[in-house]
This record gives structure tokens, sequence and C-alpha cells, in this order.
């Protein structure tokens, strides 16, 4: 191996001194971004056609390095153990503590145009050949920062998948492991088609094997992370051959990482999100458990939920237009830091099922392919980008950090690189943010890398700040809802306590981060917490924990995974499914009815409780759920029903928790009082063949809403076919009224005592008058 790694990069030094600067230029410059520009002038593509550019290993354009590389084992690497040792903080100037420093430019194999932190504080990273050509068809690379930054911290490994995931979609799953999906595709010499293959990289063995196929092609395609533990691919163009014109991925597949498994949300195909949005699609998992998508470009927003074959749906609320070169940071769960055009900067907080956008502080100037980066402190660092795409013109140097506290930017330290199309940036457990790459195309070829110190690293004369240890947690995973107990040093007074989910970065994007802060106390060295127990908000995956100190300087992280519940993916039922409430005068309350809510999976965040259907504002519930039922617990929901009327009233309880909803039918019968006098009527003897003078009976609404009348009938005793009766009841009596139902006795014969009853239905009453007569 230690041979094979030598060759890969002497390729690369040897090419350095055959290429020379080409001013061709990737996109458009959109200096003059508005609102109205149109979608494809905003989607406007770079060329992914490789050129002669100056490439640039650290030292400077066109130096060429002599490396020399150690052999390396495949071993899998422990982190934070020695972390510190081989990325010592650099001291820097009085004004450190306040903009941070950039160390200095150091080789890098290949230009990492995707990197994701691995669990073992290691950073996979591809997407070019050792030349910096396009193409990861043939090597990845494995760095360990324990072991510093030169040649023999990085593990150069062949790609024996025959796929190349140049522009794949990837991130870090549940168990550990990298699935890629997507990617290049070379179709009768030319690049740049799609392929549908997928592939997964081992940490612990550092290998990378074929996986499962997608059911669509996609090139420049999104995987999220759900809270289930399953992942979702958005987006992509799936063009195979011709190019033109583009052919989006409209429908997003689920994956299964337990059966390796592909499922299209059928349900969910969109081309108004995903059609001219087809281009690393800006996704993220929103509190409740939908998927919230944001247009890059025309600030459109929608709601995906990926339960059954899932659905979408379209936000009333538009973003102000923005690019597809421009980063949108999710900092806290439920909100997004997004730069949109002419250096407008807005969060989108989409906690509610209305998304609310507000503008904060515009940034310095337009950052064409800049990153975004979650710090340990929850502030947002924005480095690298260009005013002009892709171009050495107007590079921006220096970085500009966000505090979410005050909606307002500081200027950072600056690099010495330009870091434009195919640079990335990611938070490191050591609290520095590794910022690398650009190029295929150029204008300049990156092969290399600086890491960023923040200032919450430095004293305020510039010398590295005395950092709080944290050593040590007692589990090596964790369930939602979980106590967390952590260690620190004997001297430190901790002030925060902060989860930065592990950073999984490409083309200005990394959906899958988020920052929490943690509630704890402190008894000695001893930190106790309790993580949140809602996996919409704690998603499940690999997570670094800091301890921040007084002065603001935090830990080195401890890193562990966060599981999907001891129980799985959210999975609960309700019963009963039918539910009848019953009778209940109108203007009174039933007595409760309870409803049970089985949590027979993971936690499950409960998203809302509500009634729908015609009769839904005359039911009512209280619960003792609370926001989370924990895994394999049960909860009650107490239904009462308040009539408003008289008549059967019908409705739908919903249970909406982790995007499930789960329905039961529930039913009342409200009634309205009243009486029928007098009880008794007698026609005394009427003669044979003849019919009596009419006698009345009164029906009375005692009650303050309409009475209905279901009907009046001549039923029971011994001859009701010898009465009969005409009303002015009609269908209903109004409140405090009366009618009048007129009944008539016709005997045929000399007879006895005939009688019967005159019934007088109302919905949930009967109330009957008895009359009688003799036949003479």
């Amino acid at each position: 191996m230690a041979l094979k790694n030598h060759v890969y990069w002497a390729i690369g030094a040897l090419l350095a001194t055959l290429v020379s600067l080409a001013a061709s230029t990737a996109l458009s410059a959109d200096n003059n971004e508005v609102q109205g520009r149109p979608v494809a002038e905003l989607m406007r593509l770079p060329d992914e056609t490789d050129r002669k550019v100056p490439i640039d290993y650290g030292a400077g354009v066109g130096v060429m390095l002599q490396v020399a590389r150690s052999p390396r084992s495949a071993a899998s690497v422990r982190f934070p153990a020695a972390a510190t040792a081989g990325l010592a903080v650099p001291s820097g100037d009085p004004t450190a503590n306040i903009k941070g420093v950039f160390g200095p430019a150091v080789t890098w194999p290949l230009i990492p145009i995707h990197v994701v932190l691995l669990p073992d504080g290691r950073v996979m990273s591809y997407g070019t050949n050792a030349s910096g050509a396009q193409g990861a068809e043939l090597i990845y690379d494995v760095w360990d920062p324990s072991l510093g930054t030169d040649s023999s911290s990085h593990l150069v490994l062949p790609n024996s998948t025959s796929t190349d995931i140049f522009c794949s979609a990837q991130t870090l799953m549940l168990n550990g492991e990298v699935l890629t999906s997507g990617g290049d595709l070379t179709v009768n010499g030319a690049r740049n088609s799609a392929n549908n293959q997928t592939t997964i990289f081992s940490p612990s063995a550092n290998t990378l094997t074929p996986n499962t196929a997608m059911a669509y092609a996609r090139w420049y395609a999104t995987l999220l992370a759900l809270p289930s533990g399953q992942l979702v691919v958005f987006g992509g163009r799936q063009n195979v051959g011709s190019l033109d014109p583009v052919i989006p991925a409209t429908t997003p597949e689920l994956y299964d990482p337990a059966l390796k498994t592909w499922t299209s949300l059928t349900g969910a195909t969109s081309n108004a999100a995903f059609g001219a949005n087809w281009w690393y699609p800006r996704v993220y998992v929103a509190p409740g458990g939908k998927v919230f998508v944001l247009n890059s470009t025309n600030g459109k927003m929608f709601y995906l939920s990926t339960a059954g074959s899932g659905s979408i749906t379209l936000s009333s609320v538009v973003a102000p237009a923005g690019n597809i070169a421009y980063p949108t940071v999710p900092f806290v769960p439920g909100k997004l830091l997004s730069i949109r055009a002419n250096k407008q900067v807005v969060v989108v907080d989409y906690t509610t099922p209305t998304p609310v956008v507000t503008a904060t502080d515009p940034i310095d100037q337009n950052r064409f392919w800049a990153n975004g980066t979650v710090l340990a402190d929850g502030r947002v660092v924005v480095s690298g980008g260009s005013n002009v795409a892709n171009e050495l013109s107007g590079v921006d140097y220096q970085t500009q950090i966000w505090d979410p506290n005050t909606g307002h930017w500081t200027a950072g330290a600056s690099a010495t690189k330009p870091r434009l199309y195919h640079s990335t940036a990611v938070l490191l457990p050591d609290a520095t943010v590794l910022t690398g790459g650009g190029g295929a195309p150029g204008p300049v070829i990156n092969l290399n890398a600086e890491i960023y110190y923040p200032p919450y690293l430095y004293a305020a004369d510039g010398t590295p700040a005395l950092r709080p240890t944290l050593s040590s947690t007692d589990l090596p995973t964790y369930d939602p809802g979980a106590t967390l107990t952590a260690t620190v040093g004997p001297l430190d007074t901790i002030a925060r306590l902060t989860l930065v989910r592990s950073g999984s970065a490409t083309h200005s994007n990394d959906s899958d981060a988020r920052f929490i802060e943690l509630s704890f106390t402190q008894t000695g060295q001893t930190l106790v917490t309790t993580l949140p127990i809602d996996t919409t908000i704690l998603v499940p995956g690999y997570y670094m924990l800091f301890a921040i100190n007084t002065a603001g300087v935090p830990s080195v992280a401890q890193v562990f995974p966060i599981t999907s519940g001891t129980a799985g993916p959210p999975n609960f039922s309700i019963a009963p499914s039918s539910l009848a409430v019953g009778t209940v005068m109108v203007g009174a309350s039933s007595i409760p009815k309870p409803v049970t809510v089985s949590n027979n999976g993971g936690a499950l965040p409960l998203s809302s409780i509500s009634f729908t259907g015609k009769g839904a504002s005359q039911f009512s519930q209280t619960s003792n759920c609370g926001s989370t039922i924990p895994a394999g617990r049960s909860c009650t929901i107490n239904v009462v029903f308040t009539p408003t009327a008289a008549g059967n009233t019908k409705a739908t309880l919903n249970v909406v928790g982790s995007d499930i909803t789960q329905t039961a039918a529930v039913s009342g019968l409200g009634s309205e009082p009243f009486s029928v006098t007098p009880d008794t009527v007698s026609f005394g003897h009427v003669p044979a063949g003849t019919s009596s003078a009419s006698m009345s009976v009164q029906v009375i609404n005692t009650g303050s809403a309409a009475l209905p009348i279901n009907s009046i009938t001549v039923t029971g005793g011994n001859a009701p076919a010898l009465f009969s009766q005409t009303n002015d009841c009609g269908s209903s009596v109004p409140a405090g009224s009366s009618c009048t139902i007129n009944v008539v006795f016709s005997p045929v014969a000399v007879s006895g005592r005939m009688w019967t009853k005159i019934n007088v239905a109302s919905p949930g009453a009967t109330h009957s008058s008895t009359v009688s007569g003799y036949g003479a």
C-alpha cells in the first residue's frame, strides 16, 4: 500500500510541471441577481470539463513538493485519544480571540470534493484522481488527524467498485458506515452522465464495496438521514448519454440499511421541488418528522412526508431568490441560515407548518461556492467563495462568523488559498474546521487543505487558550432520552454542553448538520445531562459532545452514536379504532372516553392530536401523552363530546407522530329535552262506524336549540289501526315552542277499551302519549 500511495502522489507531482493557466470561466458572475431573474439563468451549471490549470499542493502554484509516505495499517484509529498530538493549536496575534487563525496550507492527495467525518475522528474524502482531475473511480483517501497533516497521516486507497463516485451523494449511516449514491458515468468517452450505483465504505476495514442500486440514476443528489435510521435520496440529474435537456430525478427514494433496499416514494414525486431544484437539493429533517425542502434559486419551500408512498405540500411562504452556489446551514433543529442573492442572508424557521423567513445581517460580499459550518459553540463560520463564480475575481479569503444570538457577522481570519467550486469544510472533533479543495475544473487545482482554528481556541493575547478536558462519557452509545454522564478535569468549570452532528459536506451543502444545546448539572468533575427524547430534534447518528468552560473555550469532543431508540423506528397504534361516546344533551359535555396510544417502536415525538370532519368542533380531548412517548410506553387521550345540536355527530381523531398518522372514528348523539303532554287521552264511547272529534297532544321543546322530529307514529296497544293523527310539527320545533298532534278515534264495532300510543321520536329520545276509547 505504501508503494501504491507513493505512486499516486508522484503522478500528481509530475503533472504539476506540465500544466498552465487557462482563462476559462465555469459559471456566470451573476453580479446583478434580482428576485425576478429566470430560474434557468440562476441554475446555470458549471462546466465540468477538465482543463489545464495550475496545481497547488499547498506551497504555492506550480511548486512541486517531494513528499515521503510511510507504511500505514488499515486498522481503525480511535479518536480523540491522540487528537491534539498532530493538530496543536498554533499561536496567533492579539486578534486571534476575535478572528481565529488559519494554519499553513498542507498537501492533500486529491481534491476533497466530498468529505465525511468518520466515527473514529478520521476524515474520508474523495472526488478526483491524484493529479486533481475529475473522477473518483480510482482512489479515495482517509486522513487521520491524530497523526498530523503530513503524507503519513493519509491512507490513499483504491476504489475497486468500478463506480465513479465523483459528485455523488454521501452520508454517514447509523451503523458508522458511509453510504454513497449515484455519481458520474462515462458514456462513449464523455463524462457527466449519471449512474444509479451505490457503495458502502467501512471505517473498520477501510474498504469501499458495491451496494444495492437505486431505481433512478442520480448525479448531484442529496442523501438525508431520517429519525428512523433510514435515509432518503433527493434530486439529481438522471441523464445517460445525451445531457441536454436535463432530465431531473423528481422521485425521492427511501433506503432501508437493514434490508439494503430502495423504495420509490412516488407520492412525493414533484417537479416543482426537484425539477429545477435537482442540483444537491437543500433538504432537512423538520421537528415532527417531515422533510423540509428549500429551493436554492426561487425560494419556494415544501414539506415532504416519507410515510407510505410519500406526499409533498407546497408552502405559501417564499424565501428571497438565491443560487445553487450559495450555502444554507441548518444551525439548530428547525432553523436554517441561508445566504441568498445580493448578499442577503435570512433565517428560515420551519418548526411550524408555515415557515417564517426573517432577514438577518447581510454578508460582506457575494460568495459563490462558499462553505458554511456550524462551530462547537453554535456560531456559523462561512469560508471561501468569490464574487464571480469559480473565478479568481473577487476571491474572499476572509472568513465571516455569524452569531445566532445577535444576528451579526464578525470578520474572521483569512486563508491563503481560494476555496471555490468543489471546495469543502467540516468541523473536526478538536473544534477546528478542515477547509480544503477547489478545482476540477480550475481556476486552480487545490490539492491542499488549511485548518481554521476558531477564535474560541485563543486567549486575549493570541496564545492558545487553556482548554477544558472532557475525558470520558459513561456509555459508548446512547438512546434518545437517555441520561449521559461525562467527566471533566478537576479544575474545569463548565458553562455549556453542546452536541454537533458529524459533518458530511459537498458542493456547499451539509443537510445532516445540526447543533443542540444541552442543559446539565456539574458536581465536581461530573456532568450529567438528559438527551432530547425527540428523534426529530436529536436525529439519530454520530455526534460530537463539547464541554465549554466559562471562558467560552471548548474541549476536544467525545464522539458517540445516538440510536433510533431501543425498539427501532417509531411504530404506534391507537385503540379502539371506533369510539361511540353515547347520547349527550345539547350544551352538556359527555363523560371522558379513553383512547389508548401504544408506542410499539422507538421514541415517538407527537406532532399533533386533532379532530377533523363535519362534527370536529363538537369533540375535544385532553391527554397525558406529552410531546414524546418513550419506546414501549402508552398514553391516554380522553375524548369529550359537547353537542351543539341534536342529532348524530361524527368526526375523526388524528394522532400524528414521527410523520405517521393513526386515526379513530368518534361519534356521539346530541339530544334536546322535550315532553309530550298529556300522558293519556281518553275518547270515551264513540259510535261504531263513525269518527270522533279530534283531541290534541302537545309536543313541547324545553331545550335551548331546535328539536328535530324524526318521526311521529301510532304504534302499540291492542288497536293501533283505530287511531290516526295529523300534526303541524314539521321536521323540527324551535327552542321554547310547541306543536300539536291531532288524534282521531274511529271504532268499527262495539268493543271494550281500545288503546294505542302516539310516539314522538327525536335524536336520543322518544316520548309517548297513550290514547284510548270504546266502540259503542
